[in-house]
């Protein structure tokens, strides 16, 4: 099966995704049956167009589906489309050696035309051009650029030039050098106007990107370039072009062209051998005249250093571009400019090298940078050739190895305004000052020409691969046009192509060829396309909308004429229905502003066309006039109650609300209704409805009532109506009655046979039945067989039959026996006599219904028999026989009071901290799953007040209120079990803590918030142990007040941060990129990326680069999803002024702002929190917070907040139908005190109950904690160990021990605790070896010194302060004694052996020489090494060590005339020289 690339374009409003479904369905099922097809290009911004891979069969079928508009092969792969705008280029294109005037790049004109039509110097015409380079990055990696040139603008006056920082874009590690973008040579300039100039250049609107290399700055340029070394300036480029994104309007990369024009050389002093073509030549047949005609070896003579020069290829550089092209850039190269041959690998020439004095140099390679693919250009020179044809330029190298010709002598193009021209640089365009403009020559002019040539055939072709570009270029090239001697080995021809490739390049797209319609049915051009498409798909009258109209490959000016129509000019402001858009790079707009008017004309249809073309796009003109402009009312009604387990529906009616309105409704007494207290309903000529269910439950509470409440942006908006108040009737009143089943059937009794009662709950025909006294009765006879048998009572047996009277007292009697819920109820009262039952109709059917006094009964039951500590169980107590609301008294024992809590809500009174954390947090409280941990006086700050921090607490409260409106219990408890770490959230175990202090970190000394306060404050098993966000600061850093909207925003932002960042659930969110590693994936990251990118939202104070950044990333979630939850609750007014502009946008600050410019935080917040997160009233938070600006918010109003009171061991059950339940929380403590047995036992003795509950604290036991005071000391040096523990005992004494102990004289000790804490110090030993930084680990031990390890510090750093003595390793030895006051000596000097009686010692400078000295003569004659002859230790020489002792030791430092002396005794001396 052949596949073809194909773009399938859609008829308007065809349904894109379904389409496209059924084009990938793996069903093969689809609009393509029996297979899948693959898309090439997905086309994000196009729901029109997408590149399939069809074959040419199924490209038919699709062009019959009516939904399709056209099946095309993708205008670049088409050889027969011509492009039909032209645009010209009016200059002066002389060929002229002149550095000033109009003149401009004759190659424009001369590679335009497919022959010479210059006549010597001049030619007439104009440059003719289809292309500019739209979409096409050109870089241009040489001297620098200067980027202000006019020459680089756009036809606007705006720059085309790319400030790229290089490193940055391409992810590489390093720093871009200052002054990058400047150019002191003039060269990088002069090469970036030929390849992008919009005067001199072929590609006039390309981007324009310039690298320069270091090494290739100009001569005063103070600035680097990017280094060549490690492949820096190549690199940066290849990468970055790697990164790049695929641009949907092509489907693949911006291409890059990268313009070389440089390259190295090597220089020698001498040349001792030439290899050539196999033989080696050496001595006069190598001399410099031979050397070019005979082995094609041209030295290039350098007279300022004396010597030769000449190409070569650097191995590192010439892989390097490789690995660019490999990546799909595109390479272009100046030849050089040596006159050189440069062979292919397969030549003859191409192994001919040199022995040089700088080794061996392969001259027929070329020069790098050089790869075989990328393209390698020569010049041609400005001057024909005396046979009247062109020429190849003196300079430029030649040979196989070239691949293509270009002019480029005397080339005129821009310049930098300072360069290395001097006087050889002229104001640009003859006009300018300013800027400069250059005449110059060189291979380096020829390259930009071939690669601004190639932009414009990838504009044409972004897809073409390098060697695709390349393979265009050679086969659009002229051959034989240069002139040639045709043979490849004249070395000595300056003008021969040595036998090359004769090709000169030729730009069939702006030719004049190119321009004849049809003429060049081989070439590939772009059709040029139009789409038209509005701002809005429908509009009220009053509204604006803009028309855009997105064309590819229309040249900049460019008229295209439309026309209106659907509407009149009046509709539309008196704006003519007629006009042109004016395309400006590939687009044009055109606002629309639509006419209010009171005339109701009906809804219209805005149509734009494009004259000539068919291309229309339409917008709807909502007739606004229509409804008369009032505020929306709405009006809600029901029923006045329902039972529960019944639907009730509310009906809506509203006046002035748009059909498809989402209204919300919401219930008050919300526990009523479990999970469905909330929802929505769409409004529909202005009526609405909903249904809700109130639980139908087993739980009689008698009737309840509730609201609905209307309200407008979701949930938790404003409300906008209400309903009446619904009474709830509890149907659910347990049955006070026991329920008997009756039938009737044929059978015998004590009357005989026949029909008879059956009584399902008793056995037997006609059984005698035992009603309690107190006890209701219920006999249902809604069974068939009941008809015409009614059941009654009587005191007489057989009822009225046997001449009794009906006993009806307590009696009731519904419907018909025999038919549906027909039933005889008797209440059987106290002291009731004894009865009879019978039929109303028949004889015989009964018999005896005894009643008894009825005796209560109480039965205990626990849903868990065993517990661990944080567990909790419910006792349930039933009962027979005793009455509603009875109470009925329980005591607990076998635990005490502070064994019990209120569960995970519970909350706490402020109180001393306990264990870690205690000598810094010394105040805490516990609310909703939370511990809040406030600094105390410490560190040079007072302590937080109390009241303060009861009042962040109260707002956990309220934020997690169950009893808020909209929220759903279910998930909000679950929050809080997250919070205390109990769920499977990223952090469980740990709980969550929230921390306050006064100011800032750095207010407390030492700062608790840096790695050595930390550890100074004993916090880190705090911090390792929980998770905790940032902090809530009471005051601000200076100690200054705030006022009361302030400290209440403060406190709610870090209050949110916690609830948000450790009670959400983080796996679904994708919080955190370190358990989510596809975090950019989720809904989160859509809804933050939708603010951003609208700018509605800026982070870039904070977390500049979340996106791609994991770290910024989280700080940007915690960031975001305060500031949605902040402005979804229209909190907004606590803020400073009431804005927090431009971090969050004015527009966003209410629900409805939220839903308009960020719908996807919109609905985020709807769904994970808004129904999770209550809702305070800013009346309730105001209430708290407000202290009238006096700077003391103990003064505010009160907190609310309220503690738990102590749990009583003892209470009642309240009797309701026989049944009470008592729920009862364990508490989890740190304290050992054993497994227990709670009972609860019935204070009347009737029953009781065991729980066993298993102590888990015993299992945490004592911990201990280890750190030293800093992470490394020197030797020598004392560091402290600081020990911190919980559950033991003051006096306690704990051991120590060091690894690595080879390092201390004391490796182990003993310390004790008291109040939890304790320290010693440990030093390692100071000695003289040099062995570098070391580690050791100090281990905690309990019971001895090889006892238990209980904890070991983090590895700390011994930081080597020794110096290991240096050896003396003497290059002579002398041997001293003496015979009474004569020195004797023996050993050996520089001249060889010594001996004797005072013999001249000589040695050179530098040498060691050790002279050991008898004891005996030390001690009497002690000896000197001396500057100066004579007695006593002055003049000593220099270097010396142990003067007078027995060893000597001397490393000589400079030459001179020494002495050996005695100390005592002037005449004992001998001489020494040193050279």
């Amino acid at each position: 099966m052949s596949e073809k690339e194909y773009i399938v374009t859609l008829q308007k409003n065809v349904n894109y995704q379904k389409f496209d479904q059924e084009m990938i369905d793996i069903t093969g099922a689809g609009a393509i049956p029996k297979r899948a097809v693959s898309i090439v290009h997905a086309r994000p911004a196009s729901q029109r167009n997408t590149h399939y891979m069809l074959t040419d069969a199924e490209a038919s079928f699709l062009r019959a589906d009516a939904r399709v508009m056209a099946v095309e092969i993708p205008p670049e792969q088409q050889s027969d489309l011509v492009i039909g705008h032209v645009a010209s280029q009016t200059g002066d294109f002389t060929k002229t050696a002149s550095d000033s005037g109009v003149f401009i790049n004759w190659g424009l004109k001369r590679i335009n035309e497919d022959t010479n039509t210059y006549n010597g110097n001049f030619t007439e015409g104009t440059y003719d051009y289809t292309l500019d380079g739209s979409g096409i990055d050109i870089v241009i990696q040489d001297s620098g650029l200067q980027i202000d040139h006019p020459e680089f603008q756009d036809t606007l006056g705006n720059s085309r030039v790319e400030e790229l920082d290089w490193y940055t874009a391409s992810g590489l590690v390093g720093s871009m050098p200052p002054g990058h973008y400047t150019d002191y040579d003039g060269h990088g300039t002069h090469c970036a106007g030929i390849a992008a100039g919009k005067t001199y250049g072929w590609a006039k609107n390309a981007k324009i990107y310039a690298v320069k290399v270091a090494g290739l700055q100009g001569p005063t340029d103070p600035n680097g370039g990017i280094p060549v070394s490690g492949g820096f300036c190549f690199d940066v480029i290849k990468e970055w072009h790697k990164n790049k994104p695929i641009d949907p309007t092509t489907g693949v990369k911006r291409p890059t062209v990268v313009n070389m024009s440089w390259g190295y050389g090597i220089s020698y002093t001498s040349v001792s051998t030439i290899r050539y073509k196999g033989l080696t030549y050496s001595g006069s047949a190598i001399d410099t005249a031979n050397e070019r005609s005979n082995y094609g070896l041209l030295n290039i003579y350098d007279a300022i250093n004396n010597r030769w020069t000449t190409n070569v290829r650097v191995p590192s550089v010439d892989t390097d571009i490789q690995e660019m092209i490999d990546a799909g850039i595109h390479v272009f190269i100046a030849a050089g400019n040596r006159s050189h041959k440069i062979d292919k690998v397969t030549g003859a020439d191409y192994n001919n090298y040199a022995t040089t004095s700088s080794g061996t140099v392969y001259y027929h390679r070329g020069s790098s940078p050089y790869d075989d693919q990328a393209v390698i250009v020569g010049s041609i020179d400005s001057a024909i050739h005396a046979t009247n044809v062109e020429q190849k330029a003196l300079y430029s190298e030649t040979g196989p190895g070239v691949d293509i010709y270009a002019p480029g002598t005397n080339i005129m193009s821009c310049t930098s305004t300072i360069n290395k021209w001097g006087v050889g640089s002229q104001a640009y365009l003859a006009t300018d000052p300013i800027f400069k403009q250059t005449n110059i020559s060189g291979t380096s002019m020829a390259a930009p020409q071939v690669a601004g040539v190639t932009a414009l055939y990838l504009q044409a072709n972004p897809g073409a691969t390098p060697a695709e570009a390349k393979a265009w270029i050679l086969s659009k090239s002229k051959s034989n046009l240069l002139y040639t001697t045709n043979l490849d080995n004249d070395y000595t021809q300056y003008r021969s192509l040595i036998g090359g490739e004769n090709k000169f390049v030729f730009n069939t797209f702006n030719s004049g060829i190119q321009l004849k319609l049809g003429s060049q049915s081989d070439e590939v051009v772009l059709t040029p396309t139009y789409i038209l498409s509005s701002s809005a798909a429908s509009v009220n009258e009053g509204a604006s909308f803009v028309i855009t109209l997105a064309t590819t490959n229309v040249i900049n000016g460019t008229n295209i004429p439309y026309t209106i129509s659907g509407v009149s000019n009046s509709d539309i402001s008196d704006a003519s229905l007629t006009g042109n858009f004016t395309i400006q790079s590939n687009t044009a707009t055109l606002t629309v502003n639509i006419s209010s008017d009171i005339t109701t004309e009906g809804t219209e249809s805005f149509v734009i066309s494009l004259d000539d073309l068919n291309v229309t796009t339409s917008v709807t003109i909502n007739d606004t006039s229509l409804t008369p402009v009032g505020a929306p009312t709405y009006i809600v009604s029901s029923a006045n109650s329902v039972n529960e387990g019944e639907p009730i529906q509310f009906n809506v009616s509203t006046t002035n609300v748009d059909d498809g309105t989402t209204l919300y409704w919401s219930l008050s007494n919300s526990g009523d209704f479990g999970d469905d207290s909330t929802g929505n309903f769409t409004i529909t000529s202005n009526s609405g409805s909903f249904t809700v269910t109130p639980t139908a439950d087993t739980t009689t509470e008698g009737a309840e009532t509730f609201i609905a409440s209307i309200r407008t942006g979701s949930i938790i908006g404003t409300v906008v109506g209400t309903s009446n108040t619904i009474t709830i009737n509890d149907t659910s009143l347990t049955p006070d009655f026991i329920a008997r089943t009756v039938t009737v059937a044929s059978g015998e009794n004590s009357y005989g046979t026949g029909n008879k009662y059956y009584i399902a709950e008793v056995a037997g025909v006609s059984p005698v039945l035992n009603l309690i006294e107190g006890q209701t009765y219920r006999f249902d006879q809604s069974d068939s067989s009941n008809n015409t048998h009614q059941l009654l009572f009587s005191e007489t047996p057989n009822g009225t039959w046997d001449g009794g009277t009906e006993y009806t007292i307590g009696v009731t009697k519904v419907g018909t026996a025999g038919t549906a819920g027909a039933y005889t109820q008797i209440s059987v009262a106290a002291g009731a006599p004894t009865l009879y039952y019978y039929c109303i109709n028949h004889s015989g059917m009964g018999s005896t219904a005894n009643t008894v006094a009825g005796a209560a009964v109480y039965s205990l039951s626990t849903s868990a028999s065993s517990l661990q500590e944080g567990e909790k169980t419910t006792f349930t107590l039933n009962t027979t026989n005793v009455g509603d609301t009875t109470l009925v008294p329980y005591t607990i024992t076998g635990i005490s009071s502070s064994d019990m809590d209120t569960g995970p809500r519970s909350s706490s009174a402020v109180a001393d901290t306990v264990g870690y954390g205690s000598n810094f947090f010394t105040r805490e409280i516990r609310t909703s799953g939370v511990r809040l941990v406030s600094a105390g006086s410490v560190g040079g700050q007072i302590a937080v007040p109390d009241a303060f921090i009861e009042k962040v607490a109260r707002m956990f409260q309220l934020f997690t209120n169950p009893s808020g409106v909209g929220i759903n219990m279910n998930k909000q408890n679950q929050l809080i079990e997250t919070l205390l770490g109990n769920t499977t959230s990223y952090h469980s175990p740990k709980p969550t803590i929230q921390r306050i202090a006064r100011g800032a970190g750095g207010d407390y000394t030492p700062n608790f918030l840096t790695d050595a306060g930390i550890r100074s404050w004993g916090l880190e098993p705090l911090f390792d142990e929980t998770v905790n966000n940032d902090m809530v600061w009471y005051l601000n850093s200076s100690g200054t007040p705030g006022t009361g909207d302030e400290d209440a925003q403060e406190v709610i932002e870090h209050v949110f941060h916690t609830l948000h960042m450790h009670g959400l659930d983080a796996a679904t969110l994708k919080m955190y990129p370190q358990i989510s590693a596809d975090w950019a994936t989720s809904d989160l990251y859509a809804a933050m990326a939708q603010a951003f990118d609208a700018g509605k939202w800026d982070p870039s104070g904070y977390a500049p680069n979340w996106k791609s950044d994991s770290g910024q990333y989280e700080v940007a979630v915690k960031e975001y999803l305060y500031l949605l939850n902040f402005c979804m609750f229209e909190y907004t007014s606590l803020w400073d002024g009431g804005s927090l502009d431009p971090e969050w946008t004015d527009d966003m600050r209410t629900q409805s702002g939220i839903l308009a410019n960020n719908p996807l935080g919109y609905a985020l917040f709807n769904t994970h929190i808004g129904d999770v997160i209550s809702k305070p009233t800013l009346a309730t938070i105001r209430s708290i917070f407000q202290d009238g600006d006096i700077g003391d918010p103990t003064q505010a109003g009160s907190s609310g907040y309220v503690a738990d009171t102590p749990i009583s061991l003892t209470g009642n059950f309240t009797i309701i139908s026989n049944t009470s339940e008592l729920e009862i929380n364990i508490a989890k403590d740190r304290t050992t005190d054993g497994n227990d047995t709670l009972t609860l036992a019935l204070d009347n003795g009737e029953d009781s109950d065991n729980v066993s509950i298993t102590d888990s604290s015993q299992n945490i036991g004592p911990s201990y904690y280890a750190y030293p005071a800093i992470d490394n000391v020197g030797e020598g040096s004392a560091l402290t160990i600081n020990v911190v523990t919980t559950d033991v005992a003051d006096s306690t004494p704990l051991y120590w021990t060091v690894t690595n102990s080879g390092d201390f004289s004391t490796s182990s000790g003993i310390f004790t605790i008291t109040n939890d804490t304790g320290s010693f110090t440990v030093t390692p030993t100071a000695d003289s070896t040099t062995e570098g930084a070391e580690t050791f680990q100090v281990q905690i031990r309990t019971g001895g010194f090889g006892g238990t390890i209980v904890n070991t510090t983090t590895p700390i750093t011994i930081n080597d302060v020794s110096t290991t003595p240096v050896v003396f390793t003497p290059d002579y030895t002398i041997n001293i004694s003496n015979s009474g006051f004569d020195y004797i000596l023996s050993g050996t000097d520089r001249s060889g052996s010594v001996s004797g009686v005072y013999p001249a010692l000589s040695f050179n400078s530098g040498d060691k020489v050790q002279f050991n000295v008898n004891a005996g003569t030390s001690s009497s004659h002690p000896v000197y090494i001396k500057t100066v002859a004579g007695a006593g230790s002055a003049d000593q020489a220099s270097g010396t060590t142990g003067q007078g002792t027995t060893t000597i030791e001397w490393t000589i430092g400079s030459s001179g005339t020494y002495y050996y002396q005695c100390l005592i005794h002037g005449p004992m001396t001998g001489n020494i020289t040193v050279s």
